[in-house]
Formats: C-alpha cells, sequence, structure tokens
C-alpha cells in the first residue's frame, strides 16, 4: 500500500511542480529610466524598485542607443537594459530636460531667460522623433509593461517667460500623445519657486520629488 502510494504521489508533485513553473509569474518590479532628476534620490521600498538606470546628464538620443545597443553602461549591476525592461510591470521614463537645458541661460542680472527659439524648436523635433522610437522599444519588448510617462516642467519659475511655457506645454503634448497606450504624469505644477534649491539649480528639491514618487507608486499599487 505504502509503494502504490508512493507512486503516485511522485508523479503528482512532478507534474504540480512543472505546473507552477509554467505559470505566468508576476512581476511587480517598477524600473526607473531617468536623467538628473532621479539621480540620488533615496528611494523608498527599493525591494521592488529597480533605480540602476538613471543618468544625471541623460538625452534621449543616448537613452536610445543605449536601449538598442542592450547596454549596461549606466548601471552598477550586471542586468541589461533591454534585460530590465523586459522583467518590469511598469517603466518610469524621465526624460528630455537634458534635450534643451543647455540651450537655456539665465541672466540674474537682467532678471531675464535668454535662448533661440529656433533651435529650442530644433531639438524639440529631435527629441519627439527620439521619444517615439524609446516608446516603440520599450513596448516591443515587453507589451505587458505601463510606461509612465513624466512631463517637463519650467526648470526656471522664478522668471515670468510665456514663451517657455508655451514651448514646455507644446512637448508634453507630444509625450501624452506619444505614450497614449500608457500612463502621462504631468509635473509642471511644480513649477514653482518653493520646489527649487536656487534660481540655477534646475532640478526640484526633494520635497518636490517625494510628492511626485507617491503618485508614482499609487500608480504602482493600483497596477499590482
Amino acid at each position: 500500500m505504502k509503494k502504490i502510494l508512493l507512486y503516485l504521489i511522485i508523479p503528482t508533485t512532478v507534474i504540480l511542480i512543472i505546473i507552477i513553473n509554467l505559470l505566468p509569474k508576476e512581476n511587480k518590479t517598477l524600473t526607473f529610466i531617468s536623467d538628473g532628476l532621479w539621480y540620488q534620490y533615496n528611494f523608498e521600498n527599493k525591494d521592488n524598485i529597480n533605480s540602476d538606470f538613471i543618468y544625471p546628464a541623460l538625452q534621449s538620443k543616448e537613452l536610445l542607443r543605449y536601449i538598442e545597443e542592450d547596454t549596461t553602461k549606466i548601471t552598477n549591476s550586471s542586468t541589461s537594459l533591454k534585460s530590465q525592461i523586459k522583467e518590469s510591470k511598469l517603466v518610469l521614463l524621465s526624460i528630455g530636460m537634458e534635450d534643451f537645458i543647455n540651450d537655456i541661460y539665465v541672466n540674474e542680472k537682467e532678471r531675464k531667460l535668454i535662448y533661440d527659439q529656433d533651435i529650442l524648436s530644433l531639438r524639440a523635433d529631435i527629441f519627439i522623433n527620439h521619444y517615439h522610437h524609446i516608446i516603440e522599444e520599450i513596448s516591443s519588448l515587453n507589451k505587458d509593461s505601463i510606461i509612465i510617462s513624466l512631463s517637463l516642467y519650467n526648470p526656471y519659475p522664478y522668471f515670468k517667460d510665456t514663451n517657455l511655457d508655451i514651448f514646455i506645454n507644446n512637448i508634453n503634448n507630444y509625450i501624452k500623445e506619444i505614450n497614449k497606450n500608457g500612463v502621462y504624469l504631468d509635473i509642471t505644477s511644480y513649477s514653482q519657486e518653493k520646489y527649487f534649491n536656487s534660481i540655477n539649480d534646475y532640478k526640484l528639491n526633494t520635497i518636490a520629488l517625494n510628492n511626485i514618487y507617491k503618485e508614482i507608486t499609487n500608480l504602482n499599487s493600483l497596477n499590482h
């Protein structure tokens, strides 16, 4: 009798193990692909967050190349960018500011910003093209992942500049449209002096990032 039971138990156990391994595994990883906005940010719940692909001066052209080349260049781990995207349930995409910021100059003495609108328009065309391909690449690598696109924001709220506001708004409309199957997170409301550390620091401060991070993690929890 014991032998009969043993013969029944062993194949049943093997079958169960095979079935469990074949079942789709829920992936809860939230991957940040970002420029300097999230650089050195102290993430909570790190077990569920991959922050290896945050690079201070990351531009859209570089990111697109990194995805295509399956790079590990901007990470301390051995996991490549493509591999990480494939394993992620959510991908947070926060790029764009570095594509434009070097063409905008602060004139503190005259209290104004200096830039060439034609050059910014050219940069915008290039960025939009890159962004479109980046979304396509991520989606093709992991059709089940949800891409969260962070908007751009006015990096110099100390100066009233309507043209720059319009420029950023237009870029954000394109970002939203390109990632129409994902989630668009508008952070333009943080373009206020209290969310910056100084007039020359275009990166949002910790207060703003903490608030934005809460919004992102709420999206993450909704998709579990």
